[in-house]
């Protein structure tokens, strides 16, 4: 009983060991994970939330990326009792990209972005290079619940 015991064990160890027998195979065991979505929470002079005043028509906003002046989704959504901007399209492409929002075809501000895809330990994820809001008075938030939140102050 107690070879059958060992033998088992010896067993285990080996089927164990074997995921790793040929070194950096991640054929088995490869993940992946989306660039983080930016957050962009809008406020006007007096640091009230614009998109709780009522005469801000989310409607009138637009996202484009102007290297080709293709316009990105983006959803308004209440975090913390925020309401806030979530663009998740950013990221996505490698390289240098430029983001500008717009309000009734006014330029608000433009968000730079250089974005590399990145492969370590079997896992291939997003790393920013270069991340720079311009053209707008802004602080970025550092909040755990939220990544990549910005305040920006925008006259509409």
């Amino acid at each position: 009983m107690i070879k059958l015991s060992y033998l088992l064990a010896l067993i285990m160890v080996v089927c164990l060991q074997s995921c790793n027998i040929f070194g950096d195979n991640c054929e088995d065991y490869a993940c992946f994970t989306p660039p983080q979505s930016f957050h962009f929470e809008l406020i006007n002079s007096q640091e009230e939330n614009a998109l709780s005043d009522p005469a801000f028509d989310t409607n009138k906003l637009k996202v484009i990326r102007l290297e080709d002046e293709q316009s990105l989704n983006f959803d308004i959504e209440t975090i913390n009792e925020i309401e806030i901007i979530q663009v998740q399209q950013i990221g996505w492409e490698e390289g240098l990209k430029n983001y500008q929002f717009l309000y009734e075809d006014n330029a608000l501000f433009v968000i730079r972005v250089d974005a590399e895809s990145v492969s370590e330990d079997c896992c291939s994820f997003t790393q920013y290079n270069e991340k720079s809001l311009l053209n707008a008075e802004h602080t970025i938030v550092t909040n755990q619940a939220i990544d990549n939140h910005y305040r920006v102050t925008v006259d509409y």
